[in-house]
């Protein structure tokens, strides 16, 4: 299970700047990022499941034509 709980705000940053004081790159510890990548991958997957349901929904209605097996395989 995933830790929703997980904040930007808790995660230690430590920034790279360039001759000039400009931030040019974010370095965070391995823990955070570890973090950081599961909730992501966490809300990729809701997002991609929320689109999926929409879309049976809209079939079901017959607003968006019916895909074959075949349609589907193709899509993954």
């Amino acid at each position: 299970m995933v830790d929703t709980t997980f904040s930007i705000e808790a995660i230690t940053l430590n920034y790279l700047t360039d001759e000039e004081g400009k931030k040019t790159s974010v370095i965070i510890p391995i823990e955070d990022w570890i973090e950081l990548e599961k909730t992501l991958t966490y809300i990729a997957l809701k997002e991609d499941l929320l689109h999926a349901i929409q879309e049976m929904h809209e079939i079901k209605k017959g607003t968006q034509p019916r895909l074959s097996l075949n349609d589907v395989i193709n899509e993954l």
